[in-house]
């Protein structure tokens, strides 16, 4: 049975169009040539099972879906010659149709010669299917791009490296977002995690001064106390639920003024003495520390201490951020001079202890006693 509508409009409505041909199952031999067909709609064909010759030249078609010549096994003619088609690639034709075709006319088209072809000119160089197209390659001509325009496609050659989708621009944009998200991420851990930070570099100090031979001084050949603690009143909540408890539950002797200091002496030789009883001296810092002159006496007389036995002899701890209207000269200059750990409840509170105890059993740069 055979049907020919050259020259006849075919309807622009995908689902009229392939209602059309749903009767005909019986077509062997389908002419639709110069029927001003823009698009093959799918299953278009897919009710004739016996169709053998299918002419659809002279329209205007440029793709269509991979089904739409999927199980036509009786196709044995195609013919697409004089369309604008661009681009032949490994989804336009099954390959069990390009094996079963006689003959396949697809010249005439708009080709470009682009990396999108590479697969239909490799597999014409590697297969027979050169002996099935009509007028290959003499009327196979590119249209794009301007350089290659009326140069045939058998002498198109583009290589893998030709047609790699990686560039270099590619590679420096990824180098530019990764680099920008690693600064990004590391700014916002240094600003999230400023404490943990400083108090790691802490640690890796108190270890490499640990590793140069110099030993704890016995606390009962040289000190009563292993610290002595400085701080406000208003801090004393935390100072004796938290660093107090921390520091005697592993064992270390801590003088603190409300208990162990002599009752009768004043507050200004019983600090003297105790400072001098004792083999570090921990000053905990705020706000209320650097408003109260009380404290400022306190750290004036222990800068004596860190003058004499080097920055070792004093730990310095930042139990809240001190504003900048508080923060007077000295202790900007005690900061700039002296490392200093910072408390931040939550992540990182285990390894602020964990320097404390090691800051204050560490040995002085230079002994003032004894050396290994």
């Amino acid at each position: 049975m055979k049907l020919d509508l050259t020259n006849n409009y075919m309807p622009k409505d995908p689902g009229i169009f392939r209602q059309m041909f749903n009767p005909l199952s019986n077509l062997t031999d389908l002419i639709l040539q110069a029927s001003y067909i823009a698009s093959l709609p799918e299953g278009l064909f897919q009710k004739m099972p016996f169709l053998k010759f299918l002419n659809l030249k002279g329209n205007r078609i440029t793709t269509w879906n991979q089904s739409v010549f999927e199980n036509l096994n009786s196709l044995r003619n195609l013919y697409l010659d004089g369309n604008y088609i661009r681009v032949i690639n490994e989804s336009s034709f099954p390959i069990q149709l390009l094996h079963s075709l006689k003959e396949l006319d697809i010249s005439h088209n708009e080709f470009w010669c682009t990396c999108a072809q590479k697969w239909f000119v490799d597999y014409c160089r590697s297969s027979n299917i050169s002996k099935i197209l009509t007028h290959w390659p003499k009327y196979f001509a590119c249209i794009y791009p301007e350089d290659k325009k009326h140069s045939l496609l058998v002498d198109y050659k583009p290589t893998d490296a030709d047609c790699s989708t990686w560039s270099p621009i590619l590679t420096i944009i990824i180098v530019i977002v990764v680099s920008l998200f690693l600064v990004t991420v590391v700014l916002i851990l240094m600003l999230n995690c400023q404490a943990n930070i400083r108090n790691l570099i802490y640690l890796f100090r108190v270890s490499k001064w640990k590793r140069k031979g110099y030993i704890r001084l016995n606390s009962s050949e040289s000190f009563e106390y292993d610290a002595f603690i400085i701080y406000c009143e208003s801090d004393r909540q935390w100072v004796h639920s938290e660093l107090l408890t921390r520091l005697e539950e592993i064992d270390l002797k801590v003088c603190v003024h409300y208990r162990d200091f002599d009752v009768g002496e004043s507050i200004t030789d019983n600090i003297t003495n105790y400072v001098g009883k004792s083999w570090k001296v921990i000053v905990v810092m705020s706000n209320n520390f650097t408003k109260s002159e009380w404290c400022q006496w306190e750290l004036d007389l222990v800068q004596e201490r860190r003058r004499r036995h080097g920055k070792e002899a004093l730990i310095l701890i930042m139990q809240s951020e001190i504003d900048s209207s508080h923060m007077t000269n000295s202790i900007r200059s005690l900061l700039d001079t002296t490392p200093h750990l910072q408390y931040q409840p939550g992540l990182g509170e285990d390894l602020f202890w964990s320097v404390i105890t090691k800051a204050v059993m560490k040995p002085f740069k230079d002994p003032p006693t004894a050396v290994l």
